[in-house]
């Protein structure tokens, strides 16, 4: 019994703290809001590009991983140089560089259509995503944490990270979805196509 009641006691006390961000932390909660909707897109980007080399093309998993590799290296690079740009700018570095991402996947959805590597337009288009995906993330996690106090710093850190990975395998499981039910679509439009032309 006295076990119980300690549970839930730590559970009331982390309720009450986790509702105290929205007084104490103002921008964390919808910090973390466009975080998620960040990584879902982000996670089901990484999916359904790592399957065009692989599965498409034929590419080993090295090849696939090495064709993102440019991205990630300026991903890294500008997320951790984005202080240096004017103060001035940092409050639009988060929309902007969100912004700049989405015509990223575009660009890099529209080289891809055709089926072939993509050469050097592939890798623009990478580059791009991955600067701004940087200039996007790094700034806003910063906005979001940047007002929370000392004694809620490991619980906002918590959250954070749980939304980050939570956002990612939720992108990936619902880009995956759809990936599995347009081929399922396709298979069956494929074989009603055949059957109607006698080949079946």
């Amino acid at each position: 019994m006295p076990r119980d009641v300690c549970r839930w006691l730590g559970a009331r006390t982390r309720s009450v703290r986790y509702k105290n961000f929205s007084d104490s932390a103002p921008g964390l909660v919808p910090g973390l809001a466009a975080v998620a909707v960040l990584m879902i897109t982000y996670g089901g980007f990484l999916f359904s590009f790592a399957l065009h080399p692989q599965a498409g093309l034929g590419d080993s998993a090295l090849r696939a991983g090495l064709t993102f590799a440019p991205c990630a290296l300026v991903f890294g690079v500008c997320g951790y140089f984005w202080r240096r740009l004017p103060a001035s700018w940092h409050h639009l570095l988060a929309p902007v560089g969100c912004l700049v991402a989405v015509g990223g996947y575009l660009a890099v959805a529209s080289v891809l259509r055709s089926g072939g590597p993509g050469g050097v337009l592939l890798q623009t288009g990478l580059v791009v995503t991955g600067a701004a995906l940087a200039l996007g993330f790094s700034p806003l996690v910063t906005h979001a944490l940047v007002r929370v106090p000392m004694r809620q710093a490991a619980d906002a850190s918590g959250l954070l990270t749980t939304t980050i990975q939570l956002g990612q395998a939720v992108g990936v499981a619902t880009f995956g979805s759809l990936l599995a039910e347009m081929e399922r679509l396709c298979s069956s439009r494929g074989d009603l196509w055949r059957l109607r032309r006698g080949e079946v």
